[in-house]
C-alpha cells in the first residue's frame, strides 16, 4: 500500500510503501536517454532525492561494467556517459547492485535495440538497494508485461523481498510474512 508520495517530477517518482511491520521507500527513475550534459546534471540532482534507505529502480541509460552489461559488436565502443558519476553517488548512498554481485560474470540483458547500427543488448534497467537491507533479495526479468499498446524495448525487473531470518549467502529460516514482489515498468 502506498502511503505517501515523497516527491514526483516528469521521470522520477519516489513513495512510501507499507508493507507489514515495513516501510519501504521506492524511487522510479529514468536518466535521460540523449548522452550529454543533461545526463549528467539529471545524476548530479538525483544524489540529493535519493538516500540510504531507498530502493531506487529505474533505466538508468548507462551500465555499470561494459563488459559484462553489454552484448555488441565492440562492447568498449558503448557510449556509457554517467556511469561513473552514478555508481560514486549510488556508493555514497550505501546503495547496492545486488544483482550485478549475484550474477557474478554472468550476463543478464534488459534491454535490445539498435546502437550505432549495430544490434546491442544492455542490462540499463536494474535496482540498487541498501547495503544494510536484511531481507533476501531475488530478482527476475520478464517481458510477459504488457501494459500499453506499444511493446517497449525494455524488459520489467523484479524485485520480491522475503522475510528470511539469516545471513547474506547462507540458508535461511522461512517467516510467516509472505515474499513481497515489487514491480518496476521502464
Amino acid at each position: 500500500e502506498i502511503t505517501e508520495i515523497c516527491h514526483e517530477e516528469k521521470s522520477f517518482i519516489k513513495v512510501k510503501v507499507a508493507r507489514g511491520k515495513h516501510t519501504f521507500t521506492i524511487a522510479n527513475v529514468y536518466v535521460p536517454a540523449k548522452r550529454t550534459e543533461a545526463r549528467i546534471d539529471y545524476l548530479n540532482q538525483l544524489r540529493h532525492k535519493l538516500d540510504d534507505n531507498t530502493l531506487a529502480v529505474g533505466d538508468w541509460n548507462c551500465v555499470p561494467d561494459r563488459m559484462l552489461d553489454v552484448e555488441s559488436k565492440n562492447p568498449m565502443n558503448y557510449n556509457n556517459l554517467g556511469a561513473a558519476l552514478l555508481q560514486q553517488i549510488m556508493g555514497g548512498l550505501g546503495l547496492i547492485d545486488v544483482r550485478r554481485e549475484q550474477l557474478g560474470s554472468d550476463k543478464e540483458y534488459t534491454r535490445v535495440g539498435d546502437y550505432n547500427h549495430h544490434i546491442t543488448a544492455t542490462r540499463l534497467d536494474r535496482w540498487y538497494t541498501p547495503g544494510h537491507m536484511k531481507q533476501m533479495q531475488t530478482y527476475e526479468v520478464r517481458n510477459d508485461f504488457v501494459f500499453k499498446k506499444q511493446p517497449s524495448d525494455h524488459k520489467m525487473v523484479v524485485l520480491t523481498l522475503d522475510d528470511k531470518l539469516g545471513d547474506k549467502g547462507r540458508d535461511r529460516t522461512t517467516c510467516k510474512t509472505p515474499p513481497w514482489r515489487c514491480c518496476a515498468t521502464p
